[in-house]
């Protein structure tokens, strides 16, 4: 359920959306948008925009990580079924491992509660804890993180060649 809207969502393991050409389009679709993009690609594309190709890849390796147990995606989905963002946990380290999560800029409120449950699904899957690395101006990400519990356990942490603060949440 959308915490802003009301409006209900899905989600959904990766391995069960296809990269059918609708897909790929809309994730391509998504992550260029200035928030998702500014954030989470800006660094890595350096102004190249999020190709098709990627698109692809992403979704495919959504489904990748399901199959090999090594990563595993979910796809949050609005009522007519497309995709508008996703969460994930990074691998199957069930001591702790790292979340991560983008949405469309026109389904702000999603991933909240798409981040209640996947902690949820966590814990029932036997993780201890979760953690995030956010940058400190990502305020709609950190916003996420503190109504999910999660709490600071250090600042000023070198990840991916940024500086973010991490966050985690016992399960």
């Amino acid at each position: 359920m959308n915490r802003k809207t009301a409006r209900p969502y899905t989600l959904v393991r990766g391995d069960s959306i296809e990269a059918s050409k609708d897909n790929v389009e809309r994730v391509r679709s998504i992550c260029n948008e200035a928030a998702v993009y500014g954030i989470l690609f800006q660094p890595v594309f350096k102004g190249t925009p999020y190709s098709s190709e990627k698109a692809e890849s992403f979704l495919n390796w959504a489904a990748k990580g399901w199959a090999e147990r090594s990563h595993f995606v979910f796809l949050v989905l609005d009522a007519s079924r497309e995709i508008c963002g996703t969460v994930d946990i990074k691998s199957p380290e069930l001591e702790g491992a790292e979340i991560g999560y983008w949405a469309s800029e026109k389904h702000s409120g999603i991933i909240t509660p798409a981040v209640v449950l996947l902690c949820e699904v966590a814990r029932r899957a036997g993780y201890k804890s979760l953690y995030a690395f956010v940058l400190p101006a990502n305020t709609c990400s950190l916003r996420v993180l503190t109504n999910n519990a999660f709490q600071v356990e250090e600042r000023g942490v070198t990840h991916k060649d940024k500086i973010c603060d991490l966050y985690r949440k016992i399960l």
